[in-house]
């Protein structure tokens, strides 16, 4: 059986998902026809898209925002409905990436959904791959480690996040002041600006009635008032990823999140941060000419030259290895060692004396390591910084509530390592990641009822990992509905109470 040819359409704002879908298509064996690789310097773009077109079995035309509005795609489905007319078969496959909706000549066409409001990508997937006669087998769905593109994975993991209520009277908060990093300067004005400082006096009592309204809107850092703070200051902030509300429940409080740097006012209730937060940081992706540091922090993965840290207090010892490896053995006060192997040069002599964390090698460090040794507040300021710099470096400002919320949704797992094994979600969850309000709830259930709670260690996640068990989780929550109690409401409820 021949393998198809396959011509992509698309908006270049959309030019990760199309190398996405591109490279899932020629891992199967399809010939894939995609611009940016086929038409060279001096060639006639329409005659070179044309060719392509008539060349292709089939036309997959990515619907999104973006590309309704091309004129060059447009074009492109034009010449491919004009094949499909006159061969009298089915040649264009819509795949639609976001909630916008197919122009009117495809309306009639059954799609390939791969936007937030998709529940099985493996299905929309293998449902693709039919249509273009490839086997998907095991090929057809999507491991639990595949990298997806950011444009597809960050609205549909972090879009349904809102502000629930006025007022967490949470205690957390970070401490923000002047950073450099990797030759970038962030100063404390802009990492305040628009945030509440966590002096603002709280209830003694946590009984007080949610429906308090917030603080006065002069508490919001606006532009003058930041103005007063010099560099060199240090400010305690509320953050969102210690708030409460978001402890407990998809969303955040009004005062955690902050407010208008310009007038002061806070945002109001049910608004929906997330999407605007996946918003500005598509646009800057748009507008990056290099993502690749970027997309390795929102995946949390190790950068090429992996830093290797201290794992204790103590003294160094290096010792080669036959294979040319180096060993790096750190022995603490009591007598313990801790073995390190690396390819790469240490930083710190023979018997030195280094505390934990200490950098041993050159690089970058890993997230995980971060969160083993220091903690969730400390690598989520970590990951908010990096991402920050990174974005500067290529002259693209972001407000840094926005990268804090996509930060603090990538640090709000847990694996769940131990617990009452007669426990039926302790069974299913063993050794996977559970949301850690669904930890908490979990957990202040079962010792009311005088039971074993669960035992779990904190995580961070790639948006990739954290879109496909949010996939997962709806897919059991789909299997065991008749297990549910499902109450059917006219408008969004939270707890008894009316989002306004």
């Amino acid at each position: 059986m021949t393998q198809p040819r396959v011509f992509i359409s698309y908006s270049h704002k959309d030019k990760l998902v199309a190398k996405y879908l591109a490279a899932h298509l020629q891992e199967r064996g399809a010939e894939v026809w995609v611009d940016e690789g086929e038409i060279l310097v001096g060639d006639s773009l329409l005659a070179k898209i044309a060719q392509g077109v008539q060349r292709a079995s089939f036309v997959i035309a990515i619907i999104s925002r973006n590309s309704i509005g091309s004129r060059w795609v447009r074009k492109e489905l034009a010449i491919a409905m004009h094949k499909e007319v006159s061969g009298r078969r089915v040649v264009v496959l819509p795949v639609r990436v976001d909630d916008s909706g197919p122009p009117n000549f495809l309306k009639d066409k059954l799609y390939c959904d791969l936007s937030a409001d998709a529940i099985d990508w493996n299905a929309e997937l293998s449902r693709l791959f039919r249509s273009l006669g490839l086997t998907s087998g095991a090929h057809g769905t999507l491991a639990e480690n595949t990298p997806l593109p950011l444009s597809l994975t960050i609205p549909a993991v972090f879009s349904q996040h809102r502000i629930l209520e006025s007022n967490c009277w949470g205690f957390g908060h970070f401490v923000a002041d002047d950073v450099w990093t990797g030759g970038i300067y962030i100063p404390v004005r802009q990492r305040a600006l628009g945030r509440v400082l966590a002096e603002t006096p709280a209830p003694l009592s946590r009984s007080v009635p949610r429906r308090i309204k917030a603080p006065p809107t002069s508490r919001v850092l606006t532009l003058s008032a930041v103005s007063e703070y010099k560099p060199g200051a240090a400010l305690r902030i509320r953050g969102l990823a210690t708030c409460d509300t978001f402890a407990r429940r998809r969303g955040f409080c009004a005062v955690c999140y902050g407010g208008d740097p310009m007038t002061g006012a806070f945002v109001r209730r049910a608004t929906q941060v997330g999407r605007s937060a996946a918003t500005s940081i598509l646009t800057a992706l748009e507008r990056a000419q290099d993502i690749s540091a970027v997309t390795r922090l929102f995946e949390a993965g190790p950068a090429p030259g992996r830093m290797v840290l201290s794992p204790a207090d103590g003294v160094v010892r290096l010792e080669r290895t036959a294979t040319g490896t180096l060993r790096i053995a750190v022995t603490d006060d009591s007598g313990e060692c801790f073995n390190v192997v690396t390819k790469d040069d240490p930083t710190v002599p023979e018997g030195d004396r280094v505390w934990l964390g200490q950098a041993l090698t050159q690089g970058d460090p890993s997230p995980h390591d971060l969160l083993q040794m220091f903690g969730n507040k400390f690598v989520e300021r970590h990951l908010v910084t990096e991402l920050a710099a990174a974005f500067m470096r290529q002259g693209i400002r972001i407000p840094e509530r926005d990268l804090e919320l996509l930060v603090a949704v990538m640090t709000s797992y847990v694996k769940v390592e131990g617990g009452n094994e007669q426990d039926a979600l302790v069974r299913r969850h063993k050794g996977k990641a559970l949301p850690r309000r669904k930890f908490f709830s979990t957990n202040n259930r079962l010792l009311r009822l005088g039971r074993e709670p669960i035992l779990a260690r904190p995580l961070v996640l790639g948006v990739s990992e954290i879109f496909h068990l949010e996939r997962a989780l709806v897919a059991d929550l789909a299997r065991n509905q008749r297990r549910w109690r499902l109450i059917p409401t006219r408008s969004p409820v939270v707890k008894g109470r009316k989002l306004t």
